[in-house]
């Protein structure tokens, strides 16, 4: 489910948000003696972005997104504020010369099952002998950081890396020629300490650090979980507030409507988008009345006259005379109002083509994917000490919603032990992302003690990855999943590609020592966070219905609006409405600022209007996305005119692709890693309608059936199906593709066949010779999950369940499931599997019925528009589903029959 933002959508990885500054060169520079390791100014930071020094800066204007510049405030003050103000950072350390090479060469032995080496793990200590950085570099460091001020306490050692924490006055002192300032970005909400000028360190000092973390905004998300459809499938963040706002603006002003220079701001809720528009409503779970005594209409139940029954036929409540009973595995019913429908236990503004989807609970997973009856962690306790772990960026999951889901589906209850536990659910940051990953990676690893490994939002994957090597405890789980991403282009930071490669460092010395790190694909298809990709202009691109959209007979549904800032000079190029998806702040910049202008407003409201008469040009919103969707019945893009308003600052044009205008995918990071095992996701689709066992005895609990046999195939999860989200994969444009041998005869089949068969996007907007993923897919639409709902305590009840999509739903289950198998393994005798990435790629090859293939479905679409370049499913491996969905008892049979004996660490 997911938002680096997480893939459940309810707040950005989302889904799992950030200033927007422009990349810095790398450390090349040298200048009197220093090495510039970053440079960065003022014109490096958005339009969007909001600079002040520290110590100018109006407290309340900050939190309005407003800034008061010529605000004086004494010098004294100021200072003070910049002597008392404390920044974290972090400086990684190079690490031993040669050090990397032979960790690689080790990672590859160890991982490879063809190799005698194979799953006989590295000890931490012989790790940090062989590649960390040697005592003396530490020294080097501690001792000029000392000397210019920062306490010996305030400088810690993790892993290769040197954690400190300084006064900002003491950050610009060892930092040389820089100012400390505060960002913050109006898009992503974020307030972040960075700097201006050039970052640099003496040379003697310089030649000891690889990497400075921490003084440079970034991005990363949940890749939240998404629990409603169209409109509602948004997360509730920030980011995907400004996309809500920008989809309003852009729907207005091509309706003709004036809104002003400074456009209204808009909450959730999408559907207001039309003049007269039906309410949206969620479950309305309130609309119920309790009753017991089959009486409606009077008493307690006064105007509440309509009997709602559960799935297993007992009466659980009342609905109001203008609503519709929606009988659901939940607490109970739903009563849908305001002329919503009941679509297979949910109210929906009406219907899918497809509503035949299955309800996903941990017993479905189990009977999905062969999972043997009664295979669970045995009670007896095993030799070695063994657990799994959830990994959490500025989330935190509930222990009511988790206690109501194990008794209600009657799981087993697991201790979780909390790493750097710090909650922040009194802050509204439980956004249902952790609730998801702890309830079904427990249940699918059926007894297998659980880690909720809690990280701030302001580090990633190369400091957990660094906390874990680091940790002082007697033992750390083996199996982690981490339903976060980040976009490979923009990731918001300097020097990204130093970043990214010392955090698959990192994740390779967790590979050495036996751990396997499993992450979602992403929910954004393969286009993911761009906005440069061509929309098709067929009735495809409108999964959640248009009644009124003419899809039979158009040759063009884009512009794109070019805005040059009559201050700044600076060009914005906005594609409408394919801009107003992405969850970049980088890309959502443009779209904010030129939709903004008096100018781009003027052009748009008369766009259509002048380009009717030519081109039979109409504008239509989806009725469920709010998105607005332009049609041309006689030009094709190329051939629209173009519109410039009165002043020349804005000009709206047909949209054509253009090279300059970035690129068409995004990979998306850590599912891009070669060290990590990425998943897909897909949805359970049946031949009867709704959910096949709601009608069957309570055998289970919350109305479901374990009897009721139902006939069910994998499909690729896309909007254009009917799901809330479509599961990301394709290649990665940084890491090659020999740090992933094990999947090259895999990949290049399908290439080289699709090549052929021309069903591959343009050459020039991926890279076949890279890191392709995802590896596997796992089921991950309808979860449902334990939460409670808002406005209430969420550590307490009452709770409900909610349906969930998103490939956080894949990971942290397909995760539970692999460190199951690693109790068995360690039951009998072997070593835990590690990472499973060579293992998953040669037992496919050696052994196909492991894996089910999926060979429905592509990835072309995003969240709430497709495109008409991805990729498509088929046989075998491929961008879109990996190797395919996991038959577990065929897994189970296929290592009983290749076993490694146990072995000491070397």
């Amino acid at each position: 489910m997911m938002v680096m933002m997480k893939m459940m959508m309810i707040g950005v990885v989302l889904s799992c948000a950030a200033a927007v500054a422009a990349p810095a060169t790398a450390a090349t520079a040298v200048e009197d003696g220093f090495v510039v390791l970053m440079t960065q100014s003022r014109e490096d930071f958005g339009a969007l972005d909001r600079v002040v020094p520290i110590g100018k800066e109006n407290a309340m204007a900050l939190h309005a997104t407003v800034f008061d510049d010529d605000k004086n405030e004494k010098e004294d003050v100021a200072e003070k504020r910049r002597r008392s103000e404390l920044v974290s950072f972090s400086m990684a350390l190079k690490h031993k010369e040669g050090g990397v090479e032979w960790l690689q060469k080790e990672y590859a032995q160890r991982t490879d099952p063809n190799h005698a080496k194979w799953r006989q793990w590295l000890t931490a200590e012989r790790i940090r002998e062989m590649v960390d950085a040697p005592l003396e570099r530490e020294q080097a460091v501690r001792q000029y950081l000392m000397s210019h001020g920062v306490p010996e306490a305030s400088i810690e050692r993790v892993s290769s890396s040197l954690r400190v924490k300084a006064h900002f006055k003491v950050v610009e002192r060892i930092f040389g020629d820089i100012e400390m300032v505060l960002v913050y970005n109006s898009i992503s909400g974020r307030r972040d300490k960075t700097f201006i000028g050039k970052l640099s360190l003496p040379a003697r000092v310089a030649q000891h650090v690889e990497l400075v973390m921490g003084l440079v905004p970034r991005t990363h998300m949940r890749n939240a979980p998404h629990t409603g459809y169209g409109a509602n499938a948004i997360a509730n963040s920030r980011v995907s507030l400004a996309q809500h706002e920008l989809v309003r603006t852009a729907s207005k002003l091509l309706a003709g409507v004036d809104i002003g220079a400074t456009p209204e701001r808009l909450g959730l809720g999408l559907a207001q988008l039309d003049p007269n528009p039906p309410a949206l409503p969620k479950m309305q779970m309130q609309a119920k009345v309790p009753n017991t005594d089959r009486t409606c209409g009077t008493g307690p139940s006064a105007g509440y006259a309509q009997a709602c029954y559960t799935a297993s036929s007992t009466v659980y409540g009342c609905c109001p005379e203008q609503s519709t009973c929606c009988p659901a595995v939940t607490t109970g019913p739903t009563c849908c109002t305001n002329g919503t429908v009941c679509c297979n236990g949910e109210c929906k503004a009406y219907c899918g083509r497809d509503d035949s989807d299955v309800f996903v609970t941990p017993d479905v997973l189990r009977d999905q994917y062969n999972v043997p009856k009664g295979f669970a962690m045995s009670a007896t306790k095993l030799s070695t000490p063994y657990a799994q772990a959830v990994v959490s960026f500025g989330d935190q999951y509930a222990e009511g919603p988790r206690n109501f889901f194990n008794a209600g589906f009657r799981e087993r209850d697991v201790p979780i032990k909390q790493v750097n536990a710090k909650s922040c659910l009194d802050d509204g940051c439980d956004q249902v992302e952790s609730d998801l990953d702890v309830q079904y990676m427990a249940a699918m690893g059926s007894g297998v003690p659980m880690w909720f490994w809690a990280n701030e939002g302001t580090v990633y994957t190369l400091e957990w990855a660094e906390s874990v090597l680091n940790s002082t405890e007697p033992f750390t789980p083996d199996v982690y999943s981490i339903s976060y991403i980040d976009d490979e282009n923009t990731y918001i930071m300097q020097n990204r590609e130093q970043y990214l490669t010392r955090s698959n460092q990192e994740l390779m010395k967790l590979g050495a020592l036996g751990k396997t790190v499993i992450a979602c694909s992403g929910d954004t298809g393969a286009p993911a966070w761009t906005n440069n990709f061509p929309i098709p202009t067929t009735g495809r691109n409108f999964p959640f219905g248009c009644a009124d959209c003419p899809t039979d007979q158009n040759l063009c549904t884009q512009v794109r609006v070019v805005f040059t800032d009559p201050d700044t000079q600076k060009v914005y190029r906005c594609a409408l409405p394919g801009g107003l998806q992405s969850r970049s702040p980088v890309y959502l910049e443009a779209c904010k600022v030129a939709l903004n202008h008096t100018s781009c407003q003027e052009a748009l409201q008369a766009y259509p209007q002048k380009t009717a008469q030519m081109c039979g040009t109409s504008v239509h919103t989806n009725n469920a996305t709010g998105m607005p969707h332009i049609f041309s019945h006689n030009c094709t893009c190329a051939q629209l005119p173009n519109l410039t308003d009165s002043t020349g600052a804005c000009m709206i044009e047909g949209w054509v692709y253009d090279e300059d205008d970035g690129v068409s995918f995004t990979p998306l990071y850590p599912a891009s890693s070669p060290y990590v095992t990425a998943v897909g996701a897909t949805r359970l689709s049946e031949n009867n309608a709704g959910f096949c066992n709601q009608a069957a005895s309570d055998a289970v609990g919350f109305g479901v059936s374990r009897e009721v046999e139902c006939p069910r195939r994998d499909v690729v999860s896309s909007i254009a199906t009917h799901s809330r989200i479509t599961s990301g994969g394709g290649f990665s444009q940084l890491f090659p593709a020999s740090a992933a041998p094990w999947q090259a005869e895999a990949v290049s089949q399908y290439v080289k066949a699709h090549q052929a068969s021309g069903e591959m996007p343009p050459a020039n907007t991926y890279n076949a010779s890279n890191r392709a993923y995802p590896d596997v897919s796992f089921a991950g639409h309808h979860y449902l999950v334990g939460m409670n709902p808002l406005g209430t305590d969420i550590m307490s009840c009452p709770c409900m369940l909610h349906s969930v999509d998103g490939t956080s739903c894949s990971s942290p289950a397909f995760a539970g499931i692999v460190g199951l198998i690693n109790t068995r393994l360690l039951a009998q005798g072997e070593p835990v599997l590690g990472p499973i990435n060579p293992l998953l790629y040669k037992m496919a090859a050696e052994f196909p019925e492991a894996f089910t293939d999926v060979v429905d479905g592509d990835n072309k679409c995003m969240e709430k528009l497709c495109s008409e370049w991805g990729y498509v499913a088929a046989r075998g491996w491929d961008p879109v589903s990996g190797l395919g969905v996991p038959n577990v008892e065929r897994i189970l049979e296929y290592l009983k029959a290749n076993p490694v004996n146990a072995t000491k660490h070397s």
